[in-house]
């Protein structure tokens, strides 16, 4: 761990926990507000004193829903786009969209979370959320501009969790790929058949070729052996750090500089084929 003093807790796993925060301003809704950032000021201005603060929350959080789901969006999008300069906040609000949501159970025992339903960006959603914490003894949010800038923060924790859920596929195919998983055979068919048929071990020079052919998957698996059995060995420390730097040169040159496209060229040229296999 590159950081010793970072506290980890059930939240860290939480995609909510990354959310930006808000600080907006009453001009970001209203253009000269004829009342203060004070929930009797904005309530009276809405002719709305019989509702409690918390009440009073939702009910903005619903005046306000189309600016407040844009801005969560604008939020999310810009840390989406350090690495995805190229795609725009749609695409992301396709994802959180009813196309992404969980089905609901068929048992009618519905346990989804708010981001699991329909539109994850959805007020009612943020809302549902709030609702929650309530439950768990939050109270309503001191200032209207306070329990606005709450409410996006909720949007685009929602925001984030669907994302999140959406891409775990994927990711686990990512992984697969990157350990080899996914992939039928890490050395090609006709080695496995004529191991098979004639009993004779493929030479050094062929397995060589054949690791080259897919260095991807074998560099990274013959360096991780090599380090493994020197760490686990017994010996100096010192010279341990010496072999694993040996060893990541030997890997270096071992695997060459060929391109994939040269490898198999030479690999077919000296490959047996099927047909002379079965002729044995």
């Amino acid at each position: 761990m590159r950081y010793k003093h970072f506290d980890f807790n059930e939240n860290s796993f939480d995609a909510g926990s990354a959310a930006p925060t808000f600080d907006f301003q009453l001009t970001d809704f209203y253009e000269n507000p004829e009342f203060e950032n004070n929930w009797e000021s904005v309530k009276k201005c809405y002719n709305r004193l019989d509702l409690t603060n918390l009440e009073f929350e939702a009910a903005l959080a619903r005046l306000h829903a189309e600016a407040l789901e844009a801005r969560a969006f604008e939020a999310i999008h810009r840390k989406h786009a350090q690495f995805f300069p190229e795609e725009s906040a749609q695409t992301l609000r396709m994802i959180c969209s009813g196309l992404f949501e969980t089905p609901p159970p068929t048992d009618g025992n519905d346990k989804r979370q708010p981001h699991q339903k329909g539109e994850a960006y959805s007020y009612s959603n943020a809302l549902a959320a709030r609702r929650t914490e309530v439950n768990k003894g939050v109270q309503a949010s001191n200032t209207p501009l306070e329990s606005l800038n709450n409410i996006c923060n909720l949007i685009a924790q929602n925001i984030l969790r669907r994302l999140r859920e959406a891409e775990e596929p994927i990711a686990k195919m990512l992984v697969g790929a990157y350990l080899g998983d996914s992939m039928p055979l890490t050395v090609s068919g006709e080695m496995v058949y004529a191991h098979k048929v004639t009993g004779i071990a493929p030479t050094n020079n062929d397995l060589k070729l054949q690791a080259r052919r897919n260095p991807g998957f074998w560099q990274s698996e013959t360096m991780q052996q090599a380090v493994k059995k020197i760490t686990e060995g017994d010996g100096n420390p010192d010279l341990k750090v010496v072999s694993i730097a040996g060893e990541y040169h030997r890997n270096q040159t071992w695997f060459g500089k060929e391109t994939a496209e040269d490898v198999v060229k030479e690999t077919i040229s000296k490959m047996e084929t099927s047909e002379k296999i079965e002729k044995i």
